[in-house]
């Protein structure tokens, strides 16, 4: 028995045609039915032995060996290891991801809440400790003892006397435009002849 009598044909149908094939020799045929298959996968059979047979190539011809019922399964074995890995990367994302959600929430909540209580420190106007913080200021300032000492308030008064008479001649010119603010506005009725 020769190594061409063990050879096995493979034939599928798919989408109405049918394939026939050696896949040691990696030989394959298609018709619309399986005896016109085999048919032609024989007549390719013996073109390719007639031309290995003419090269001299027929005594050197190794056969793989093809096993039908290990590809699929060795399909879904790489399939079932991509997913795992898969889900393994997936998982491992996911772990970071809640880790880093939960390390980093908190910090932010607290400095949330000391920025809030800042800017209400801040901003808090009117209450008790208000009017008491202005009571207290307004004391300080008016105590006698936190005077002014007698030669700095001459010196200061020299400074505004001096910037007053700076600018005494501009106000003197824009003051016109004030005036009519500060009058009343006269009433005319019918009785004036203007």
């Amino acid at each position: 028995m020769s190594v061409m009598d063990e050879l096995d044909i493979v034939i599928r149908q798919k989408s109405g045609k049918v394939t026939a094939g050696i896949p040691q020799l990696g030989l394959y045929a298609k018709a619309d039915d399986v005896h016109a298959a085999i048919t032609a996968l024989e007549q390719k059979r013996a073109a390719f032995l007639a031309d290995l047979n003419e090269a001299g190539g027929l005594d050197d011809l190794e056969v793989r060996h093809y096993n039908v019922s290990s590809a699929p399964q060795q399909r879904r074995s790489e399939l079932g290891q991509f997913t795992l890995k898969a889900l393994i990367i997936i998982g491992l994302i996911t772990g970071a991801f809640i880790l880093w959600a939960a390390l980093l929430i908190p910090r932010i909540e607290r400095v949330a809440e000391n920025t809030e209580a800042k800017m209400q420190q801040y901003t808090k106007v009117g209450g008790a400790q208000f009017w008491a913080k202005v009571e207290d200021e307004l004391e300080r300032a008016a105590d006698p003892a936190h005077d002014i000492p007698p030669e700095k308030k001459r010196k200061l008064l020299s400074q505004i006397h001096v910037l007053v008479e700076r600018w005494r001649p501009f106000m003197a010119e824009i003051a016109p435009l004030f005036a009519d603010f500060q009058r009343p506005p006269s009433v005319e009725g019918p009785q004036s002849g203007k």
